[in-house]
């Protein structure tokens, strides 16, 4: 064989590795899965959770209720062993067993009584007549014997507002009731319709004041 007949050979089969090569590759390509634009990509931004929110709002602690009775004076009752408080713009006058309550600036008064025996106790006026039944309730003889309410509470004693009066003149009292010294501690006012204005101003502020003394009785 001669030479050019070998070259022939050769180039021959390096054709036929080189078609076999480009085959396998174009094959392979063929195979892989597409990565690009066969899948649907998501372009919209990532959108992050926001941080939980802090409430640094302080909420107060609840104040205590101001005692404006704390600085006032003290009576004390060594007969009936109780006591209560009472500001400067009154002053407490005893005379033979008898207390009373007088405003320094307009000279209205409450009377202060003390009244022992719970179940004998009455209080009769034209129109009233309570009195404490066997399971002492108040009731009101003159008003078909009907229970009585009491008015509030002090230091967990009943107050009951023992009243009369018609269209001209009231009389009204504040009994704290002790159930356990058998006592019951009252106190009094009057009240007029033809009292001047300026004196049924007075005791519009009277009242209240002697209502804030009835709330600050206390037992020894």
């Amino acid at each position: 064989m001669n030479q050019k007949g070998f070259a022939n050979i050769i180039l021959i089969v390096l054709v036929i590795v080189l078609a076999g090569v480009l085959g396998y590759v174009t094959l392979v390509k063929k195979s892989a899965p597409s990565t690009s634009s066969d899948q649907p990509q998501n372009t919209s931004p990532t959108q992050q959770t926001p941080p939980p929110q802090v409430n640094n709002t302080v909420i107060p602690p609840p104040q205590k209720p101001i005692d404006e009775t704390a600085n006032w004076q003290v009576y004390m009752n060594s007969q009936h062993d109780f006591s209560f408080r009472f500001p400067n713009q009154v002053t407490v006058l005893e005379t033979q067993g008898a207390i009373r309550i007088q405003d320094t600036k307009s000279n209205l008064s409450s009377q202060v009584r003390v009244a022992k025996g719970i179940k004998t106790f009455h209080w009769s006026r034209v129109a009233e007549d309570y009195y404490f039944d066997k399971n002492n309730v108040v009731r009101n003889r003159m008003n078909g014997d009907k229970q009585f309410d009491q008015a509030f509470t002090v230091s967990g004693m009943p107050v009951y507002a023992f009243a009369t009066g018609d269209a001209g003149a009231s009389f009204v009292e504040y009994g704290v009731v002790n159930f356990e010294r058998d006592v019951i501690v009252l106190f009094g006012l009057s009240s007029d319709g033809n009292w001047s204005e300026s004196i049924l101003a007075q005791f519009a502020t009277f009242e209240p004041i002697v209502k804030k003394i009835i709330g600050t009785v206390s037992f020894q």
